[in-house]
């Protein structure tokens, strides 16, 4: 099995060159492989592009949180066919802010953007959105949290095996 790990920011060079490994190893035949990642988050449009591109693939794309992972990180977990996490991973969620110009440190109306994948996959109510995506604060999660929360289906200590493939993602 492939394993791609995604370490750091959530950038466009980093999302590049995960859809380009993802392809490469869907034309290589693999049929499964696995996404981890380990990172605090980044750039909003970048992690949406990367969520709707592991929704497209037509192999089974696995994800699991390796260790934090926070923001849009979390939208691009809820991409995966399978979502697992390490049992000392964390998670953690909230409402988009700007990062830089006039509006720095104000909220960001990708809010929305941001939270569909909760909604859509999850299953998130309404409420649940509002309160963790349009309000300050930051909502975080221990790892069986987000199995009640259904971010993701189970907690396992993931090990790769002497065949696997293991590549790492260059992400800036």
């Amino acid at each position: 099995m492939h394993h791609f790990i995604y370490h750091g920011n959530i950038s466009e060079f980093g999302v590049r060159n995960s859809m380009i490994l993802l392809s490469d190893s869907m034309k290589k035949g693999e049929s499964v492989v696995t996404l981890h990642l380990a990172s605090l988050g980044g750039d909003v449009n970048a992690g949406m592009m990367l969520y709707n591109f592991l929704k497209m693939m037509p192999i089974e794309v696995r994800t699991h949180a390796a260790s934090s992972c926070h923001s849009i990180a979390v939208s691009i977990l809820l991409g995966g066919s399978i979502r697992t996490g390490a049992p000392a991973s964390n998670f953690l969620v909230h409402a988009p802010r700007y990062s830089e110009g006039p509006s720095t440190g104000q909220l960001s109306p990708s809010g929305k953007l941001v939270a569909q994948p909760f909604s859509v996959v999850a299953g998130w109510s309404a409420d649940d959105i509002t309160t963790r995506f349009e309000t300050a604060g930051d909502f975080a999660m221990t790892p069986d949290k987000a199995v009640e929360l259904n971010v993701i289906s189970s907690v396992v200590d993931l090990r790769f095996g002497s065949d696997d493939e293991i590549v790492t993602i260059k992400v800036d």
